[in-house]
C-alpha cells in the first residue's frame, strides 16, 4: 500500500486544481510594508512596484504568511517547513535539527549547512556556514519565503538554497496571549503586545515574551527556554523607515542522543547510554540584534541597509568532554537599487561579517561535572560578499532575472591563517506567460557551501592548500498556475550537479583530516498545489517530492561508492491538508505526512523503513468582536501511534550503529488565544 501510494496521489490531487489567473507585476501601495520585499526582490518606488511576483519569478519559491503562521501551535516552524517541496526538516529534538534542500546538507550531524538562513537583513548562518533556524519562534514572524537551489545572488548563493524570515512589523495596537498545555508535560505561554503612535503613526513597537517547557518523549530530554524580542520601528516622511531588532533566547537541554536499532526497537524512550551517565546537555544564552533602514525617496531609487550583531555563551556537556563556546559577530549589509527605463531594475550591494569563536574542553567526570581543562582555542572568521541582480519585464508575457555573487572568506587561529580564493556564482532565468494562466520558467544558478578553519587543516594541523568549498551548478524548468482566490499549482523539474564533496578521512583513532573526495547527481521533480472551493469552506494543499540522488564519483578509504544513492535522503516525500470550515467558526484539518526508506550510510548496507504520520486538529472561535477576539483549538500529532525516526544520524560508526532518533509517540497539545484590540 506504501509503494502504491506515494505514486497515485499526486496525480489524483493534479485533477483538484483549476481555474488559474494571471498574476503578472502587481502595484501595491506606498507603505512601510511594502518596501520590506515581500517576496525579497527589490522595489521602485511612487509608487511602490514589486517587478517579480511568485509567479512570474523564474525559480523555485515557496512563501508562508502570516495566516500559515497563526495557524501554526507548534513551537518551531518544522511543520511549514516540512509542507514544502524539496525540503526535509529532520528533528530529533527540539534542539536538534537538520535540514536539507534538494539533498544538500545530509551530511552534517546536527545544524544545517550548505543552505542561507536571514532574519530580514540579519545573517543566522555563521562563518563556517552552519545555520540555527530553531532560535527563531514563530510568533515574532510575519512570513517567510524558501528559494530551493543556489538562484539568489543576493543572498549569497547557497548551495541548497535560501530561507529568509520576515519579523513581524507592529502595525496596530494589539495585546495577545497564548497558552498551549500537552503531552510530555508540555507548557508553552506566549504575551505579544504591538502598539502604533506618535504623529501619523510614525512609531511602532512590539514586544513578545515567549516561556517553553517539553519534558520530551525520552529520558534525558528535558528542554527549556526563555525567549524576549523587542521589535521597534520609526516612519518618516519622504521614504525613510528605521527598524531595530533585538532577539534574546535563555536556553537549557539535555540530550537524548541518537540509538542504534535494537534500542530502538525495543526500548524507543530510552537516551544513549553514555549521554544518560553524564546527563549530556546544552546551557546556552544568545543575542541577536539589527537596525535596519530603507531609503526611497520620489526620485525612484531604494536603499537599505543594515547593521547587526550576534552574541552566544554556551556549555555544553558531552560524554567524552565538556565544551565551552563564546561566538560574537557583527557585520552589514548595503544595496542599492535603481530604475533602469520604464521596465527593469539593478540592485548592486555588499554584505560583510567578522565572526570571532573562541572555545575549550574540559574532562568530563562522573555525573557531568566538569574536569581539568584539556584544549584552549579561538578562531577569526571573516566573510566578505558582492552581488548584482537585475530583473526586466518585456511586454505582458517575458520577465527576466539575472544576479552575479563574488564570495571571499578568511579563516585564522592566531598562528594559521587561509583566504578562499574569490569565486562567481553566477543566476540567470527566464519566465513566459503561454496564456493568462500558465507560466513556464527556466534557470540556471551555482552554488557553495562554506568551508571551517577544521576542513581546510590536514593531519598534522598544517593548512591544506588543495582543498576547495564544494560547488554545484542547478538547471530547473518549471510551469506554474495562479488564481486570484489563492488557488495555485507549480510543477518543477531540476537537476544539481555537485563537486568537490568535502569528506573526512580517518588516520588514527582520534586523527582526522578532510579531503574533496567526491561528486553527486541531484535530479528530482517537485509539485505543490493549494485548492479552494468556491464557498472557501474546504481547502486541500500540499506538496510530493521525487527524489533521485545519486554519487557520481565517490572512493573513500578504498570503498567505491559511485553510482550508489544519497544516504539520508527519501526517494519520495509527500505532505497533504484537508482544511473543512463547515461553520464560520469551527475549523477542522487532517494532515498527511508520507516518508519512504532511507538508506544510512554510503555503502548503502543499512536502510531504515519509511513512515506515514497523520495529525488532526480543530479549532473554535468562541469569542468574536471588535475589541475582544477567543479560540480553542486541539490537535492530536500521529494519530495512529506509528512508531517512527523523524531524523537519522548518516554513517554513524560502531559495531552497533546509532543511527535512529525515536519520534513522540500519539500526543495531545490544547492551546488557547485571546486577543484585545488595545
Amino acid at each position: 500500500m506504501l509503494n502504491r501510494l506515494h505514486f497515485i496521489l499526486p496525480p489524483v490531487l493534479c485533477f483538484c486544481i483549476f481555474g488559474f489567473d494571471e498574476v503578472i507585476g502587481q502595484p501595491i501601495g506606498n507603505t512601510a510594508d511594502s518596501l520590506r520585499d515581500s517576496i525579497e526582490w527589490s522595489v521602485l518606488s511612487a509608487p511602490v512596484i514589486v517587478h517579480a511576483t511568485e509567479a512570474t519569478t523564474p525559480f523555485s519559491i515557496t512563501s508562508i504568511d502570516q495566516h500559515d503562521l497563526d495557524q501554526l501551535t507548534a513551537p518551531t516552524i518544522e511543520p511549514l517547513l516540512n509542507a514544502t517541496p524539496g525540503l526535509w526538516m529532520q528533528s530529533g529534538a527540539l534542539n536538534t535539527n537538520r535540514i536539507s534542500i534538494r539533498g544538500v546538507g545530509y551530511r552534517e550531524p546536527f545544524a544545517t549547512t550548505g543552505i542561507k538562513i536571514y532574519l530580514d537583513e540579519i545573517p543566522l548562518t555563521n562563518g563556517v556556514g552552519e545555520s540555527s533556524i530553531e532560535d527563531i519562534h514563530p510568533g515574532i514572524l510575519s512570513g517567510l519565503n524558501i528559494w530551493r537551489g543556489p538562484s539568489s545572488a543576493l543572498w549569497g548563493s547557497g548551495l541548497g538554497g535560501m530561507i529568509h524570515l520576515k519579523s513581524h512589523i507592529p502595525d496596530e495596537n494589539v495585546l495577545q496571549t497564548k497558552l498551549q498545555v500537552g503531552s510530555f508535560e508540555r507548557l508553552q505561554f506566549d504575551q505579544h503586545v504591538s502598539l502604533r503612535y506618535g504623529k501619523n503613526q510614525q512609531w511602532g513597537t512590539a514586544l513578545h515574551y515567549q516561556y517553553l517547557n517539553d519534558a520530551g518523549y525520552r529520558d534525558n530530554n528535558h528542554y527549556r527556554r526563555n525567549s524576549l524580542t523587542w521589535m521597534q520601528q520609526w516612519r518618516g516622511e519622504k521614504g525613510l523607515a528605521i527598524n531595530t531588532f533585538v532577539h534574546a533566547i535563555g536556553l537549557k537541554a539535555f540530550i537524548p542522543s541518537s540509538l542504534n536499532l535494537n534500542d530502538y526497537e525495543n526500548n524507543p524512550s530510552s537516551a544513549a547510554p553514555t549521554w544518560a551517565a553524564v546527563k549530556g546537555n546544552e546551557d546556552y544564552t544568545k543575542w541577536i540584534t539589527g537596525l535596519n533602514l530603507i531609503y526611497a525617496p520620489a526620485q525612484g531609487w531604494v536603499y537599505r541597509g543594515s547593521f547587526f550583531g550576534t552574541f552566544f555563551n554556551s556549555e555544553e556537556v558531552r560524554p567524552f568532554n565538556v565544551l565551552h563556546e563564546d561566538n560574537i559577530s557583527a557585520g552589514m549589509r548595503h544595496r542599492f537599487t535603481l530604475p533602469v527605463r520604464d521596465n527593469g531594475h539593478i540592485t548592486i550591494g555588499m554584505e560583510y561579517f567578522n565572526e570571532d569563536y573562541a572555545f575549550s574542553t574540559y574532562e568530563t567526570l562522573e555525573g557531568g561535572q566538569t574536569g581539568s581543562q584539556i584544549t584552549d582555542e579561538a578562531e577569526s572568521r571573516n566573510y566578505l560578499n558582492a552581488f548584482l541582480q537585475t530583473e526586466w519585464s518585456f511586454s505582458a508575457k517575458w520577465y527576466l532575472f539575472a544576479g552575479l555573487n563574488a564570495a571571499l572568506s578568511n579563516l585564522s587561529n592566531g598562528d594559521l591563517k587561509t583566504n578562499t580564493p574569490i569565486d562567481v556564482f553566477p543566476t540567470a532565468g527566464i519566465s513566459y506567460s503561454i496564456f493568462s494562466d500558465l507560466l513556464v520558467s527556466g534557470s540556471v544558478s551555482r552554488g557553495y557551501s562554506s568551508l571551517a578553519l577544521d576542513d581546510v587543516l590536514n593531519a598534522d594541523g598544517m593548512i591544506n592548500t588543495d582543498i576547495v568549498p564544494e560547488t554545484g551548478w542547478s538547471e530547473e524548468v518549471s510551469l506554474k498556475y495562479f488564481n486570484d482566490h489563492g488557488t495555485f499549482a507549480k510543477l518543477t523539474l531540476f537537476t544539481m550537479n555537485i563537486r568537490n564533496t568535502v569528506l573526512t578521512r580517518r588516520i588514527m583513532d582520534d586523527v582526522f583530516e578532510k579531503l574533496n573526495g567526491g561528486s553527486s547527481i541531484h535530479r528530482g521533480m517537485e509539485f505543490e498545489y493549494k485548492w479552494i472551493s468556491a464557498s472557501e469552506k474546504i481547502s486541500l494543499d500540499g506538496a510530493y517530492t521525487y527524489n533521485h540522488f545519486r554519487f557520481d564519483e565517490f572512493v573513500e578509504g578504498g570503498a567505491d561508492h559511485s553510482g550508489n544513492e544519497l544516504p539520508g535522503t527519501p526517494r519520495h516525500h509527500v505532505y497533504t491538508r484537508l482544511t473543512l470550515s463547515p461553520w464560520s467558526q469551527w475549523d477542522f484539518h487532517v494532515e498527511y505526512h508520507l516518508i519512504t526508506s532511507v538508506y544510512l550510510n554510503d555503502a548503502n548496507t543499512a536502510r531504515a523503513d519509511g513512515y506515514q504520520l497523520i495529525n488532526a486538529g480543530m479549532a473554535y472561535e468562541f469569542i468574536s468582536g471588535k475589541k475582544w477576539t477567543g479560540s480553542v483549538s486541539a490537535n492530536l500529532h500521529n494519530l495512529f501511534d506509528v512508531k517512527y525516526s523523524p531524523m537519522f544520524q548518516i554513517n554513524a560508526p560502531g559495531a552497533q550503529p546509532r543511527y535512529y532518533y525515536p519520534g513522540k509517540p500519539r500526543s495531545f497539545y490544547l492551546n488557547m488565544v485571546f486577543t484585545h484590540k488595545i
